[in-house]
This record gives structure tokens, C-alpha cells and sequence, in this order.
């Protein structure tokens, strides 16, 4: 079925609201380690919710695929300028890329980016696996990924049905193969998965205060889903560095996810300056 060329699929101003804030950071306590953000209180991957201005999920946006069945394959953050709830933003969101394959894998990358006035505040960029139904997917790792050094900070959560559908109300991501079993299957899974990106949030939530006060990049790759059930462990290398490794893997499993979270001064233009 070919590319499709980059074009726009929404641009508006959207507003960080205390409440949604406040309920996404609500969604990252189940692993009962969450933090307080940069401040005031944004947790680094909130502005996964940002992407549709004026509220709502990326199926509001008319995208030219369906977002049933798709699989977050990678997520990337740059932090420009403090995020603040309470503000509004001016958000652009963008189709950068779309291949579609009939009957099997396709992938959509999608950029969006916030700016106050003039200033730009995050970049964001995903992609999505596009997977036909009736695809075999499974495991999408190759061989066996080294994850954080050791040495570093280790916790365990069960991630179970409760606390995916909390993380869906919370992230607007309602996409079926998260919670209902037939979906799942029909795309190719053994059963409903856990959002990639409650994973990449767990995560988050391991760096210090004085990371986030400094952080400047944050990006992960999701090597193979995670079921809905699991228990996991979430990972973070030693602190100390520019660069900050973190994994999450099921107990006993290889790495589901890897992220890796970049520093730069402590008050400079960054997540939480």
C-alpha cells in the first residue's frame, strides 16, 4: 500500500490541567515509588497526553490508519522549558511518516511539539506498529538485551487489570488489545498487554529529584510486550552520570523495555528547570 508523506493532523492549544496531572501521577503510584515530578508535580511522560489540542485520544485526530491493534515501538521526549500545570500551551501534531503493508506490519511515526509563545517547551515522537489482523507478532526483541548496570536501584509490581485501565483513563489511550481479550488475539497476542508507556512511566519515576531537575532528554525502545498480570521488575542504573539507563522486564523474562533518560544541569532549560 506504499508511504504516505508527512503532513499535519492538528494543531490548537491544549491546557495542563491540575486534575489530569494529578490522575496520571495517580496511574504511576502502583508501583508505590512515584515521585513528585519536576516540581510541580508533571510527571516526564505526561505530555504523551498532549498530542490531540483540545483534549481527548489520537483516534479524535482522524489519522489515515487505525489505531486498533497498534503497538508502541519507541517513544522519545526533549525538554526545552519547564512543563507547569496550569498553563496552556500551542501544540502541533504531525503525521512524520506512514507505511502500510496489506495483511502485515505496517509503522506510523508521529511528532508533536509545545511551545508557550514563541518558546518551545517539549518535542515529542512515537511509532507505532501497524499490524494487520490475523499477524503474528509475539516477542520483538532478537537476542538477549543488556539492560542498566548493576548496582543500581531494583522494584517489583504487579501490573494487573486494575492498573491498566487506570493508566488508560489517565493517558486517553483506550486502544482494545489493552484490555479485552479477543482484540488481542485477533491482532496476534497471547492476551490483553500493558501500555508501553505506563511501562516507560514506572520508569521515570526511579529518577531522583535532582535527575528530573535536570533532565533533558527521555527515550525508549519496547522490545516485546508485557501481559496484563505480570509482575515486573523496573530497573535504573547508578546515579551519578549524564545518562541514566533504566529496563523493565517480567520477573524471571529479557528486558520488555528499555530507556534511557539524559542530564544536563540542574535549573538550566530543561524538564524541571
Amino acid at each position: 500500500m506504499g508511504e504516505q508523506e508527512s503532513r499535519v493532523l492538528a494543531r490548537g492549544q491544549v491546557r495542563i490541567e491540575e486534575w489530569a496531572v494529578r490522575r496520571f501521577r495517580e496511574a504511576l503510584a502502583a508501583g508505590g515509588w512515584a515521585g513528585t515530578g519536576n516540581g510541580s508535580g508533571v510527571p516526564p511522560t505526561f505530555p504523551v497526553t498532549l498530542l490531540v489540542p483540545g483534549g481527548g485520544d489520537l483516534e479524535s485526530l482522524s489519522l489515515p490508519f487505525a489505531l486498533e491493534g497498534a503497538i508502541h515501538a519507541e517513544q522519545g521526549f526533549e525538554y526545552l522549558a519547564p512543563l507547569k500545570a496550569g498553563e496552556e500551551l500551542a501544540v502541533v501534531t504531525r503525521l512524520v511518516s506512514l507505511r502500510l503493508r496489506a495483511g502485515g506490519l505496517g509503522m506510523a511515526v508521529l511528532g508533536g511539539e509545545g511551545r508557550r509563545g514563541e518558546e518551545p517547551v517539549f518535542r515529542s515522537r512515537l511509532t507505532l506498529l501497524l499490524p494487520a489482523a490475523g499477524a503474528r507478532l509475539g516477542g520483538r526483541g532478537s537476542a538477549p538485551a543488556a539492560g542498566p548496570g548493576p548496582g543500581g536501584r531494583v522494584e517489583r509490581v504487579r501490573l494487573d487489570r486494575r492498573a491498566v485501565l487506570r493508566y488508560a483513563c489517565a493517558a486517553a489511550d483506550f486502544n482494545p488489545i489493552h484490555y479485552d481479550g479477543d482484540t488481542a488475539r485477533r491482532f496476534g497476542l497471547e492476551g490483553p498487554i500493558v501500555h508501553g508507556m505506563l511501562l516507560m512511566g514506572l520508569a521515570a519515576e526511579l529518577l531522583t529529584p535532582a535527575e528530573q531537575a535536570g533532565l533533558a532528554g527521555l527515550s525508549a525502545r519496547f522490545r516485546t510486550p508485557v501481559p496484563v498480570g505480570a509482575e515486573v521488575e523496573v530497573v535504573r542504573s547508578e546515579p551519578g552520570g549524564a545518562v541514566v539507563q533504566m529496563g523493565v522486564r517480567p520477573v524471571g523474562g529479557d528486558w520488555a523495555m528499555l530507556a534511557e533518560a539524559r542530564l544536563g544541569p540542574a535549573g538550566g532549560n530543561g524538564y524541571g528547570a
